[in-house]
Order: C-alpha cells, then sequence, then structure tokens
C-alpha cells in the first residue's frame, strides 16, 4: 500500500502541517493502482482545558464502507500524541458517497456491552442516535459543499475523480446557479382523506425563458412528473437548477414537477410503503388543485412518479397498480424486503404481486437502478428487475458505484428523468460533458472555521 505523504512528515499536527491540509482538501487521496485509491479521513483536536473535554474517540460514518453503529463502531486513531486524528480506507476510483464525523469525550463514549445481543444492538442505537445529534459534525477541511440528510443531518461528500457525477451536478457544487427560467410555487396541501396538511411545490420548466411550452407543445400535453421526499429535493438537494439547465439543453423536455413533502419520519413510513389511501389522495385531492394552478398531460405514458429507498417501493407500486394514470416509474434503492427485511428470500410483498401479476396490456417504463453496496437491498432489487421483466415490462436497470446516499442518488434522479421522458438510452450518453475539477486547490482556504 502507498503511503499517504502528509503522515509521514516531521511536523505532523503543526500549523503550518494543517495549513497543508486545508490546501490539499480532505479526504487525502492517493492512488495505490488503477482502479483503487487510498482515502485518509483526518480530524484536528482542539486545545481542551480540562481533562473532562479530552476527546476519547473520533468517529465516522462512512456511507456504504463502515459497518452499521449497532454492528461496529469506527473511529479514527490518534497519531501518538499530536492533534492529529486519522483512518484511512481503500475505495475504486470512481467511488462517490457522503460521511460525517463525531468526536466524543470519555463521559459522551458508547455504553458497555450486554450480554444479550438484541438488546445490545438496541442500547448502541439509542446511544448513537442520540449522539449523534449533538456530537456529528461535518469534515471542516473537505472542499466540497456539505448537503443535508433527509432530516437535516449535516454531511461531507466524496467525489473520486472518474465518479460519475454530471456537470449540471458539480456546476451546483461549485456555487454555479444560473437565474431559474422555469417557476417555482410553494402550496399547502390539505388532505381530506388523509387527515394531514403538508408543502408541496409545483416547478414548470422552460425551454426558452418565456415561461410557456414549445410551439409544438401545448399547455396541456406537458409531462407530469411527482417526486416522493420533496421536501429533500426542494430544500436540502435543490434539483430546481439542474432541471433548469437540462431543459435549456434541451435533454429534458417542458414539464411540470411536483415534490410532496413527507412531512415527517412517522408519516414517510406510514405512507409511502404500499399505502393505497395515500395514491388515491394524491389522484382525487393533488392533482386537481395542482391542474387549477397548471395544466399537465393525463397521459399515463408521460406521467413518472420518481422516488428513493421506501419513495422508490412507492413510486412502482402506484405503477403497478394504477397504470392509467402512472406510466413510468423512477425506482432509486426501492426497499422491496418490505415489510420485513428478515424474511426469506423472494417474499417481498411487492415481488410477488409482480409474480403472480399477468402480462401487462401496456407495459410499465421502468428505470431502475441501485448501489452496489446496499448489501442485502442489492438482491432485493435483483430479484425485482427480473420479475418486472419476465412479466413484460420495460426496465431499465443498473448498479451504482455507491451506497443507500442522496448524494448518489442526485445523479440518477436527473439520469432516470432523461431516460423516461425522452424515452432512448441514447439520451443518457449525451450526459457526459467535459468533467470539471472538483479537487482544485481552494484559494481562501484560511476561511474554513
Amino acid at each position: 500500500m502507498q503511503p499517504e505523504p502528509l503522515l509521514k512528515q516531521s511536523d505532523i499536527g503543526s500549523s503550518a502541517w494543517w495549513q497543508q491540509v486545508a490546501q490539499q482538501g480532505t479526504p487525502l487521496f492517493c492512488q495505490q493502482d488503477a482502479q483503487h485509491c487510498l482515502l485518509t479521513f483526518l480530524w484536528r483536536e482542539p486545545v481542551t482545558v480540562s481533562d473532562t473535554a479530552c476527546y476519547s474517540h473520533v468517529f465516522i460514518d462512512l456511507y456504504s464502507k463502515t459497518p452499521h453503529p449497532t454492528e461496529q463502531l469506527t473511529s479514527l486513531q490518534k497519531f501518538g500524541q499530536t492533534n492529529v486524528w486519522f483512518w484511512q480506507i481503500t475505495v475504486p476510483n470512481d467511488w462517490c458517497g457522503s460521511y460525517f464525523l463525531m468526536p466524543v469525550t470519555q463521559q459522551q463514549a458508547p455504553p458497555p456491552p450486554e450480554q444479550n445481543g438484541q438488546q445490545n444492538k438496541q442500547k448502541i442505537r439509542h446511544w448513537w442516535i442520540n449522539t449523534m445529534q449533538q456530537q456529528a459534525q461535518t469534515d471542516r477541511f473537505n472542499h466540497l459543499p456539505m448537503h443535508q440528510g433527509s432530516w437535516g443531518m449535516p454531511l461531507s461528500q466524496v467525489q473520486l475523480p472518474q465518479a460519475d457525477v454530471l456537470p449540471v451536478w458539480q456546476r451546483f457544487d461549485q456555487g454555479i446557479c444560473p437565474a431559474l427560467q422555469g417557476r417555482v410555487t410553494e402550496q399547502q396541501w390539505q388532505s381530506r382523506l388523509l387527515g394531514n396538511q403538508r408543502r408541496i411545490w409545483i416547478y414548470c420548466s422552460d425551454a426558452g425563458g418565456t415561461n410557456q411550452p414549445q410551439a409544438d407543445q401545448p399547455q396541456t400535453d406537458l409531462p407530469l412528473v411527482i417526486v416522493l421526499d420533496g421536501q429533500y429535493w426542494a430544500q436540502h438537494m435543490p434539483v430546481f437548477g439542474p432541471l433548469d439547465e437540462l431543459t435549456r439543453q434541451q435533454k429534458l423536455p417542458p414539464a411540470v414537477y411536483v415534490l410532496i413533502d413527507c412531512i415527517d419520519p412517522e408519516h414517510r413510513a406510514q405512507e409511502l410503503p404500499c399505502n393505497a389511501p395515500f395514491w388515491q389522495a394524491i389522484q382525487q385531492e393533488l392533482l386537481p388543485q395542482v391542474l387549477q394552478q397548471q395544466p399537465f398531460t393525463d397521459n399515463p405514458q408521460k406521467t413518472i412518479v420518481a422516488g428513493q429507498s421506501f419513495g422508490g417501493l412507492a413510486a412502482l407500486y402506484a405503477g403497478l397498480f394504477w397504470p392509467d394514470r402512472f406510466g413510468a416509474v423512477l425506482s432509486q434503492s426501492g426497499s422491496f424486503w418490505w415489510p420485513d427485511s428478515h424474511l426469506p428470500e423472494q417474499t417481498g410483498w411487492l415481488i410477488q404481486q409482480v409474480i403472480t401479476q399477468k402480462k401487462p396490456a401496456i407495459p410499465l417504463q421502468i428505470y431502475q437502478e441501485i448501489g452496489c453496496y446496499e448489501d442485502s437491498m442489492l438482491a432485493d432489487n435483483q430479484r425485482m428487475s427480473h420479475a418486472l421483466q419476465d412479466v413484460g415490462h420495460q426496465v431499465f436497470y443498473q448498479e451504482f458505484r455507491g451506497g443507500h446516499d442522496w448524494i448518489c442518488w442526485r445523479n440518477g434522479l436527473l439520469k432516470g428523468l432523461i431516460y423516461l421522458l425522452n424515452h432512448q438510452i441514447e439520451s443518457l450518453e449525451s450526459m457526459q460533458e467535459q468533467p470539471i475539477n472538483l479537487h482544485a486547490q481552494v484559494t481562501h482556504y484560511e476561511s474554513i472555521i
């Protein structure tokens, strides 16, 4: 293994050494061979004034690479008597993912293990969640912009030089965000059928900056895209700018996008997994409400439902059970293990529904993807893909180099929309522009805090 040069310097931990780290950016990466590189994650221990403030661990959660915390905690190591904590891992050159650091003092350290394995997992899980809410932090030396997880957790990101990151997202990360030509409105959806209220965002993209469809595309024929977990794509990782840019480039047609807030984790876990009343409310209440503001097509072949995880499960469920309204599905890392991840193979409820389904009169158009590091979910998605194709649905299936991670899903969301709205694989190939160097040095590194 090729060592990281900075860790071999005699002045490690000095102000000058940390200045080099700030200039270079973290994680440090050192090429190992043609396919792999060594990542080195660093944390600078602050000067403490008491023993109680001394840090005993600096935990790291690197999505899809570190074990689940209930199985094994992963911590950086302290470099001798210096203020340097480090952790290293070898990954493929095209890997992409998120992570956070969590320094803890001895008083905040994990509880002692229980003899009962299940009780121990529950105890560690409770400790991890509580400590994470208080202590989790982004990597201060990472040059790429932080992003947020589903519920606002601050995360840093890793994009290796060969990672498959669309240029529109690279420009987004660099703060290159031209003024929108389309229009965004936020509304409240008060649902009588569901007995709750939530935010929705309506975005009408525009190819020419006139807020009007192309001459050969009347308003009533605009494609409709329903995006689940809308709060994430509207606020945590705003997708409107990239959609706007791709529409201007004519890689996406003008369309109407409806982003639906999931309200909170409890509502999400109830409404997204194969919930018929939720989709009845969307059809009977939400879509008529949106139609009052913005016309869109009623053609199911031009109506897409997009979602991730539970949302990926929900998107396919909507297409399978209401194909006369939702004829296209964008499913990312679908939770096809539902309702019980411990059941034997091929017993996920929706997989069974597909297996026993008759050949559809009109097959669904499906874009399905899953991270190659998603453990058992990978096998579930492979089984679902085979089952869908066996009964006649048209499936474009791919496995990306990453895990169960929003920073990976943003790429597939745009690729899936391009594929489904243009109905051709060639449209995906046109996405590959000249890549942007995201590992260029940051000039004003002194401002990093």
